[in-house]
């Protein structure tokens, strides 16, 4: 790995304070930063290849786009840990899943779009891995949003 240029580390800043949504969201990205549309892209994708940048995509509010989402958390047998991780993860709805130190020791996130039922979704992922989730509901939203200066002295 490189060290970051001047220029990547402009980029990497900027790029985390989000990006117009238009046919050319690299566009406003390039002028901030000085440079043009093309040479941004292609230094965005030396960022990604290097390991710099591991997604660079979208943050859309769910809730406000109907969708429903609940934290859930899973008491699952050692022996059958990886196959049950494997089944959870395989709905296109789970995100966020950990291995915790505890009793219940699989936690994550399942989200369905607005037309789906949260309810049935779970209970069809608790008939496929034979386990009964335990239900975590929201009841106060907490937001943490982190943004690293990468052009400061003291780094990001």
């Amino acid at each position: 790995m490189e060290k970051l240029s001047e220029l990547d580390r402009r980029l990497l800043t900027e790029a985390q304070k989000g990006l117009e949504l238009s046919s050319k969201p690299f566009a406003e990205l390039a002028e901030r930063v000085g440079r043009d549309r093309e040479e941004v892209i292609d230094r965005l994708k030396s960022l990604r290849k290097e390991g710099f940048i591991r997604r660079l995509g979208g943050i859309f509010n769910s809730r406000k786009l109907g969708w429903q989402s609940l934290l859930l958390a899973a008491e699952v047998p050692g022996d059958k840990f990886y196959e049950t991780v494997e089944l959870i993860n395989s709905h296109p709805g789970v995100t966020h899943n950990y291995r915790r130190n505890h009793r219940y020791n699989v936690w994550f996130t399942l989200s369905v779009p607005p037309d789906d039922d949260l309810d049935e979704e779970i209970k069809r992922l608790e008939e496929k891995t034979g386990i009964e989730f335990l239900r975590l509901p929201r009841l106060k939203q907490y937001k943490l949003g982190v943004k690293l200066d990468f052009e400061s002295e003291k780094g990001g």
